[in-house]
């Protein structure tokens, strides 16, 4: 009969690192455990709940959102860009692909464009003055990525009408009290005069 001795090791688990940013399946992906430890702090900092990448730009789509103007106002379109290093973001309007900014300059004859930013901003502004109908659509944010990062805003502009409730003829007895209330549609915000006239005045 064979007798055998057997030697067991145990060894411990290597540590396992936690690469929830939230309670969902988002995560890091890659880097040493100082990278992703410094990253979840970052975005705990931020409050941004959700993948947190460690290379390469990534968009924040929560604060760069669609956009509603009033015809002859000033639309401001933001792209909000998380971990840029080195790398160039511009505007293009994709109805015709005219490409109007880059970085900072403006690349279109039209003067109501204007590239924003602000040295150490996250967020990179098209500024559109004097926004009309024509200029609605979509707009595209892009990186200079190696596989372009991109995203799209749309602009709608609106031309806000006024109508007299229960106009527009009212008929009322001599001497009794009359409540007028003017309504607005399609506009973005509260307007901040209302003017009534009667008989031209």
């Amino acid at each position: 009969m064979n007798n055998y001795c057997a030697l067991f090791f145990f060894l411990p688990h290597p540590p396992v690192l936690n690469h929830f940013v939230s309670p969902s399946s988002s995560f890091v992906d890659g880097g040493t455990e100082a990278e992703i430890l410094k990253a979840l702090d970052e975005a705990a900092a931020e409050g941004a709940w959700g993948y947190v990448p460690l290379s390469g730009p990534y968009i924040d789509p929560q604060h760069s959102g669609n956009v509603t103007a009033q015809v002859g106002a000033t639309a401001v379109l933001n792209c909000r860009i998380l971990y840029i290093v080195g790398k160039t973001v511009s505007w293009m309007r994709t109805r015709d692909l005219h490409l109007l900014t880059v970085g900072r300059f403006t690349y279109t004859s039209d003067q109501r464009f204007k590239a924003v930013h602000q040295s150490g901003s996250q967020d990179w502004l098209l500024k559109i003055h004097y926004v009309q109908h024509r200029d609605a659509g979509p707009y595209e944010c892009q990186v200079s990525t190696t596989e372009p990062l991109t995203h799209t805003v749309w602009l709608s502009v609106v031309e806000p009408q006024t109508t007299v409730f229960g106009g527009p003829d009212l008929y009322i007895d001599a001497g009794s009290v009359i409540n007028l209330t003017c309504l607005v549609k399609y506009s973005p915000e509260p307007p901040p005069y209302i003017f009534w006239y009667h008989d031209e005045e």
